[in-house]
């Protein structure tokens, strides 16, 4: 098992290993809410996706495309911790389903700026 985690990829992230903006661990399952633009009446507007774990790497999947009659839309990508600087984890559990995401053990803010 040691063997295939050294070949594998620095940037394929395995559940747990990627954190939002407040240090929460991110699992498969969990919804995930991003900074997308600011309207021209100051709205904050956001996107919500689901993490999942495919292909052995973390995903964002827009919850939208997680409905039966998108089956064929594209529009997932891989999760990078750059791009989770503007994330939260808004619902979710962690692995075996008993570990709910305000109870999760948060990372330092000086390792999240790294």
């Amino acid at each position: 098992m040691g063997e295939k985690r050294e070949n594998r990829k620095p940037w394929l992230k395995q559940p747990g290993e990627l954190h939002d903006m407040r240090g929460v661990p991110i699992y498969h399952g969990d919804l995930i809410k991003t900074y997308h633009f600011t309207d021209r009446r100051r709205g904050k507007r956001y996107l919500y996706h689901t993490a999942v774990y495919a292909q052995g790497c973390m995903r964002m999947v827009p919850t939208s495309h997680l409905e039966p009659t998108m089956v064929n839309s594209g529009g997932e990508c891989l999760m990078v911790q750059a791009s989770l600087a503007q994330s939260e984890v808004i619902h979710g559990y962690g692995p075996g389903r008993y570990l709910d995401y305000t109870e999760r053990p948060k990372v330092a803010a000086a390792l999240l700026s790294n």
